[in-house]
């Protein structure tokens, strides 16, 4: 009838599906997505975030701008994954119950850390998750996007700030992809004072599966993308 408090992002925060890292707010989650503020006299933060406010693309194609996006953008898949959970408190028999996809990329065991890899600028990489399995045989459905707000470092706005990476699906299922990383003109670069740098912002690339059990559950694995310069002088 009425929302008392805030808990469910805090609850959704501790939830880990390889999406959200808890020692990096910044990234996102189930939880939603936070930055620092109330720095201190030298510019340090003191360890005090708050919620950011995100541009995300709701179910009927419009974008919208809110602090409450980063969390309604994941609401189908953590709703399902609650339902799941219920379900698992009735039974003890496994195979009765659905269960997340186990994700694996490029021969990497699976597991619910990044996977951090370093790319020239204007190259491209080939990532591979077809080793990835559902313990219950259900089919799996692949969904590969950039998530660019955590790249956003210098000024914020991920838009003008952001350079996007290229993705294209190498098979049917698409559990393969080539990721093509921009030039350095756009990856390794202060977007200000338009000065070249060694190493460009971290780029985030997700990795989503879903399975077709009942309900439905998702599991992600994020890869950071570390894009350098080889051109670049001191």
């Amino acid at each position: 009838m009425f929302i008392p408090e805030g808990d469910t992002p805090t609850f959704l925060y501790l939830i880990q599906n390889g999406l959200g890292v808890p020692e990096e707010p910044s990234y996102g989650s189930w939880g939603g997505r936070y930055l620092p503020v109330n720095v201190g006299k030298l510019g340090y933060p003191r360890g005090h975030f708050a919620d950011a406010a995100d541009e995300v693309v709701g179910v009927d194609e419009r974008k919208f701008r809110s602090n409450r996006a980063t969390i309604w953008r994941w609401r189908n898949t953590f709703q399902e994954d609650f339902a799941a959970r219920m379900q698992w408190t009735l039974t003890g028999d496994f195979s009765k119950v659905n269960h997340h996809p186990v994700i694996s990329i490029n021969g990497e065991s699976p597991g619910l850390e990044p996977i951090y890899l370093e790319a020239e600028a204007g190259s491209s990489l080939i990532l591979d998750a077809s080793s990835t399995y559902d313990p219950d045989g259900d089919d799996l459905s692949f969904h590969w996007f950039q998530n660019r707000e955590p790249s956003a470092t210098q000024t914020y706005h991920t838009t003008k700030e952001v350079a996007e990476l290229g993705i294209k699906a190498l098979n049917d299922s698409k559990n393969k992809v080539e990721v093509l990383v921009p030039p350095w003109e756009r990856s390794c670069m202060v977007v200000r004072e338009k000065t070249p740098l060694e190493k460009g912002p971290l780029l985030h690339l997700v990795l989503e599966v879903k399975d077709s059990g009942s309900p439905p559950l998702t599991s992600y694995r994020r890869v950071i993308i570390q894009p350098y310069n080889s051109n670049y002088r001191p």
